[in-house]
């Protein structure tokens, strides 16, 4: 699992320079609601985001990253990104998939990523020697083909 405190840092980090905070009222006001929880008035805070607390349930927030910018809850787009970072994805827009945060690899990618190679180069070689005794065993029998060949062809003529 990431570490809940560089996701918090991180999203802290994006939402400082990466949203417009809207007032809490924008969507009684225009009428819209929030495309992650479809409330208009306050978000349901998922039980998972503990992190989350100091954020308001009325607050909206505006993504200036996406091409054309989308209007959340705070607490909602919080959560999302949240956790997409936690299944160690990146962090992306809930409507237009937009990258928000890269996800940085944990430290066991890099072993997964070295064991995975070394499994290739294994298997690689496994193959190289398979091809080797396929070549073998046609040959051999090959081999006894031409025996039993030999052998009818001189059962044939003493009969």
């Amino acid at each position: 699992m990431s570490n809940d405190i560089t996701i918090d840092a991180r999203l802290d980090t994006f939402f400082d320079a990466s949203v417009d905070n809207l007032k809490d009222d924008h969507y009684v006001e225009h009428g819209s609601v929030c495309d992650i929880c479809r409330a208009d008035d306050m978000a349901d805070p998922p039980e998972i985001i503990e992190h989350a607390s100091s954020i308001t349930r009325t607050g909206v927030v505006q993504t200036m990253t996406c091409p054309l910018p989308h209007i959340f809850h705070k607490l909602c787009l919080y959560a999302w990104m949240h956790a997409k970072l936690r299944r160690n994805a990146n962090a992306t827009c809930p409507m237009c998939r937009t990258t928000l945060i890269v996800c940085s690899p944990g430290p066991w990618r890099e072993s997964f990523l070295e064991e995975l190679e070394s499994l290739a180069r294994q298997l690689g070689e496994l193959y190289e020697m398979l091809a080797i005794l396929r070549e073998q065993n046609e040959a051999e029998m090959n081999e006894a083909r031409a025996a039993l060949n030999r052998f009818r062809a001189g059962r044939d003529e003493t009969e």
